[in-house]
């Protein structure tokens, strides 16, 4: 029986771009604030980021950067770890 295109989902899981594109991108991000400072993922939120991990991709830089004075719990470490884990398979650099 074939497929058709539709019945597939298509999710793009990498991209490529440069360590220029990956700063600007960073900095866009971090010039937009934090508005809820009481607000962390939790690990259930990393995997639903992994199922659309490029078209997620602003959003996890944000959730990683956008504040850096932020303490952490021992838990929200542990997510820290994820978020970075789950960019660092999302971007090729070229």
């Amino acid at each position: 029986m074939k497929e058709t295109l539709s019945a597939k989902k298509h999710t793009k899981t990498q991209i490529k771009m440069t360590h220029q594109e990956y700063d600007e991108l960073v900095n866009s991000i971090v010039e937009m604030g934090y508005i809820d400072r009481t607000w962390y993922p939790e690990e259930k939120d990393v995997l639903e980021l992994a199922e659309d991990p490029v078209g997620q991709l602003e959003f996890t830089l944000w959730i990683l950067y956008s504040d850096p004075e932020r303490k952490l719990t021992e838990e929200q470490k542990t997510v820290e770890k994820s978020l970075k884990d789950l960019v660092e398979n999302t971007i090729i650099f070229v």
